[in-house]
C-alpha cells in the first residue's frame, strides 16, 4: 500500500456511481505502480441503497442529495481515519471532500452523426492541427433539439476520397470528416450538478457512465479488434461498440434487472424476496434449470417457471438492443461481448447470449485497468462485476477533491455545516402547523425545494 505520509492530497480523487439500485462511493490517490505507470489506488469504499434516481437519472433532488451526504461524509471519516491512526495527536490532519466525479447515466443519451466537408482549393494544402480543430468545431455546430452534446468522438477522415487515420501533414484539395455525436437531455447534467450542489459539494467532472465501465473491463486489444460492452444494472442497460480504438455507438435503454424483479414479484410476493430468489436461483436458461420447488412463504415457486419469467424478459430486453445495433449497422464492429454490472452475474446469460448472436462473450470483471486494489478487503472487487464501473470512474477522475483544513479557520470549517442537507420528511412526521400564514409559507417552501425534473415522476 501507498506510504499515506508521502501523499499529496492533492493526489486524492473522489468519485460516486449513482445507479437504480445503489450509489457507490470511493476514494483514491493517483500514483505510479510498481512499472511506473500512471495508477490509481483504491483507498476507501462504501455504498448505500438508491433513492431518488430512475433509470440512471436524477429525478428528486432531495432524496438522492441526503444519501449523497451522508455517503461523502462517511467516506470522509474513512479518509481522516486511514491517515492518521499511525500519527500522533499533534501531528494529525483534517482532511475535507470538496469536490466528486460523478457517472452521467440517463435514457436519453445516444449517439448520432455529423459529416464535415472541406474544399482546400484547386491547389493542395498542407492538413495542419488547426484545420482538425476547426472541422471538430463545425461538427459540434449540429442543432440539438432539447439536447446538449456530452461528447464529440471523431470516426475516420479522408483526404481526396482516400481513407487516412492521421490527416495532419498530408497534402489535400479535400478533407472530409465523420463524428460520432453523444448526446442527452438538457437537464440530465444539470439535474445531477444541482443535486451534488445540495448535498454541499462541487461537480468536478461527468464522464458517461458506460465509458468508465469500460475503462474498467476492456483492454486496449479488445477495442482495437471490435467488441460491445454491456452494462446490465438495476434500472438501465447500457451499451457502448469499440472498434479500432475508437467509440462507434452508444445507447442506454431504459430498462434493468429491476424489471425482472418487479416480474418475479408479480407472483404476490415483496421485491426484496424476488430480488433474492433471482440473484440466488434464477436462469436464463429454464432447460439447463433443475426441476426444484422454492417455497416463499405462502408460495411455492419452481424453479423453472422461474426461470422462464427471468428468460422472457432478458429476450426482451437483449432482443431490442441487438434490433438496434443492428440498425444502425453497428454488429459489423463486434467481435466479441463483454458483460458487466449487477444483472450480468445471472446464471446462464453469457452462454444463453453466445447461443443468441454466435458472438465470443465473456464476463466483464475489473481487472484491465489502472486501479490497485492492495487493502485485503478490496480484492474481491476485481472478480465482481458490480463495481466495474466505480472503479473505472477513479481511473478517470482528474483534479483533485479533497482539502486539508487542518489550519483552515472554524468559520470556514461552518461554511459546509451550514449547507447541510435535512433528512426528508415523511408525510407522518410532518409538524403541525400554527396558522393559515404558515400553511401557505410551508407549501412555497416545499415546491421550491423539492424540484423533480423527469417528467416521468408524474406518471
Amino acid at each position: 500500500m501507498t506510504d499515506l505520509n508521502d501523499i499529496s492530497v492533492e493526489d486524492l480523487v473522489v468519485v460516486l456511481d449513482l445507479g437504480s439500485s445503489k450509489f457507490r462511493a470511493a476514494a483514491g490517490v493517483r500514483c505510479k505502480d510498481e512499472e511506473g505507470r500512471d495508477c490509481v489506488e483504491l483507498l476507501c469504499y462504501i455504498s448505500d441503497s438508491s433513492q431518488g434516481v430512475k433509470r440512471g437519472r436524477v429525478y428528486n433532488l432531495e432524496t438522492s442529495a441526503f444519501v449523497i451526504k451522508n455517503l461523502l461524509v462517511k467516506l470522509e471519516n474513512q479518509l481522516n481515519k486511514l491517515f492518521n491512526e499511525e500519527r500522533e495527536a499533534d501531528s494529525r490532519i483534517k482532511l475535507k471532500i470538496r469536490k466528486v466525479c460523478v457517472g452521467l447515466n440517463g435514457k436519453s443519451i445516444k449517439t448520432t452523426e455529423n459529416q464535415v466537408l472541406r474544399s482546400l482549393g484547386s491547389e493542395q494544402k498542407e492538413v495542419t492541427m488547426e484545420l482538425m480543430e476547426s472541422l471538430y468545431e463545425e461538427a459540434k455546430g449540429i442543432k440539438m433539439v432539447d439536447s446538449e452534446i456530452l461528447k464529440i468522438v471523431p470516426q475516420e477522415f479522408s483526404i481526396d476520397d482516400e481513407d487516412e487515420l492521421n490527416p495532419i501533414g498530408c497534402l489535400a484539395n479535400r478533407i472530409s470528416g465523420r463524428y460520432k455525436i453523444v448526446s442527452g437531455d438538457v437537464s440530465l447534467r444539470k439535474n445531477l450538478e444541482a443535486c451534488v450542489k445540495r448535498a454541499g459539494y462541487e461537480l468536478m467532472e461527468s464522464p458517461l457512465s458506460i465509458e468508465a465501465s469500460a475503462a474498467s473491463v476492456l483492454s486496449q486489444e479488445e477495442k482495437n479488434a471490435g467488441c460491445a460492452i454491456f452494462d446490465f444494472g438495476g434500472g438501465t442497460t447500457s451499451v457502448a461498440v469499440y472498434s479500432r480504438g475508437v467509440l462507434r455507438n452508444l445507447l442506454v435503454a431504459p430498462f434493468g434487472g429491476n424489471v425482472i424483479t418487479s416480474d418475479i414479484a408479480s407472483l404476490k410476493m415483496p421485491e426484496g424476496m424476488a430480488e433474492r430468489l433471482k440473484v440466488l436461483y434464477g436462469s436464463t436458461l429454464p432447460d439447463k434449470t433443475d426441476d426444484v420447488d422454492y417455497v416463499v412463504g405462502n408460495i411455492t415457486v419452481n424453479s423453472r417457471f422461474l426461470s422462464e419469467i427471468i428468460e422472457s424478459r432478458m429476450d426482451e430486453i437483449f432482443d431490442s438492443i441487438w434490433q438496434y445495433l443492428e440498425s444502425t449497422h453497428a454488429l459489423c464492429h463486434i467481435n466479441e461481448i463483454v458483460l458487466t454490472g449487477s444483472a450480468s452475474k445471472l446464471k446462464n446469460l453469457q452462454e444463453k447470449i453466445v447461443l443468441s448472436t454466435g458472438v465470443d462473450v465473456r464476463i466483464g470483471k475489473p481487472n484491465y485497468g489502472h486501479v490497485l486494489l492492495e487493502d485485503d478487503s478490496f480484492k474481491s472487487f476485481a472478480s465482481n462485476p458490480e463495481f466495474a464501473q466505480v472503479l473505472g470512474l477513479l481511473e478517470m477522475a482528474g483534479g483533485s477533491c479533497v482539502q486539508d483544513v487542518t489550519h483552515v479557520s472554524m468559520e470556514e470549517m461552518t461554511d459546509t455545516v451550514r449547507r447541510q442537507v435535512k433528512k426528508p420528511v415523511s408525510k407522518t412526521e410532518q409538524p403541525k402547523q400554527k396558522g393559515l400564514f404558515d400553511r401557505i409559507k410551508s407549501t412555497i417552501v416545499g415546491i421550491a425545494d423539492s424540484v423533480y425534473y423527469d417528467e416521468e415522476n408524474k406518471k
